[in-house]
């Protein structure tokens, strides 16, 4: 019994620690004329034990566990392994096969069975002194069938169970909007449109705002603006720094499984049923 205390205890203490581990992501991106750059990364619990990269000027994704580098997607392509491939055999001839000529006098015979005349079509023979050009194919009557209502519009229809699936729903997409917190924000804007009055009232339209927030003196956030007084340009160069864990990631996920209608989609879903078979009930004949 102990040592199965113990084994759960050390299970339980794994499974936090992964749940609990900080996922740190950071990017880096570079702005100058037509030129850009960027770079992500990730790292789990630690740099050491598992991380990931990419940049513009490598965009395969680089994965690294612990002293092992994990390729991704590390497969030759397609389209040289196809021009790599020798064709074997002999090529298929693909001329076109000489077709007799047919004469416009003699119609070529069609190898195909003429398709056979439905019965709902076949005219009824004429009745005794009945004149034969009134006379008109029989009509057969279509069986009548029993449509199947929707589930999507019965459902929709139920206000209680759409006003607890929409609210379930909305509470799920907003755990979505706000997954981590951000850690570090910088971004360094340099730029001009040659005009030196209006570069003037850019550095101080930008400069006042900055200090509107509150953000000359924060280390977290950071946002510097220099103006170029003699020619056109824009250069921009910022890096974010985010951190999660997988439990802030799979709340919004959780809390729609604990919190969605189960009640109440199973008494729609028999009110559905009890509606079909009233439906075919009426279709059916006698």
């Amino acid at each position: 019994m102990t040592v199965l205390l113990l084994i759960l205890l050390f299970l339980c203490v794994c499974f936090l620690c992964v749940a609990l581990a900080p996922l740190r992501v950071r990017a880096e991106f570079s702005l100058d004329g037509e030129k850009y750059g960027y770079r992500l990364g990730f790292s789990w619990i630690h740099r050491a034990i598992l991380r990931g990269n990419c940049s513009s000027d490598h965009p395969r994704l680089t994965l690294s566990l612990f002293f092992w580098d994990l390729p991704v997607g590390d497969t030759a392509d397609e389209e040289d392994v196809a021009a790599r491939e020798v064709p074997r055999g002999p090529a298929p001839d693909t001329s076109a096969p000489a077709h007799a000529a047919v004469s416009p006098a003699e119609p070529a015979a069609s190898s195909t069975p003429p398709a056979p005349v439905p019965a709902a079509a076949q005219e009824e023979p004429p009745a005794a002194g009945a004149d034969p050009a009134r006379a008109r194919p029989r009509q057969v009557p279509p069986p009548r069938e029993s449509r199947k209502p929707s589930p999507v519009r019965f459902f929709l229809l139920q206000g209680n169970w759409r006003d607890k699936t929409l609210r379930c729903l909305g509470r799920t997409l907003a755990g979505f909007f706000w997954p981590g917190r951000v850690t570090r924000f910088t971004l360094e804007i340099r730029g001009g449109d040659g005009d030196p009055a209006m570069a003037g009232i850019v550095a101080g339209a930008v400069n006042a705002f900055v200090h509107a927030l509150g953000l000359q003196d924060s280390r977290r956030l950071r946002i510097t603006y220099e103006p170029v007084y003699d020619q056109p340009c824009l250069q921009l160069k910022g890096q974010v720094h985010a951190s999660t864990s997988l439990s802030r990631l799979s709340r919004p996920v959780v809390r729609m499984l604990v919190t969605f209608p189960y009640l109440s989609t199973l008494v729609t879903w028999l009110r559905w049923r009890r509606k079909c078979r009233q439906e075919r009930a009426v279709g059916t004949p006698a």
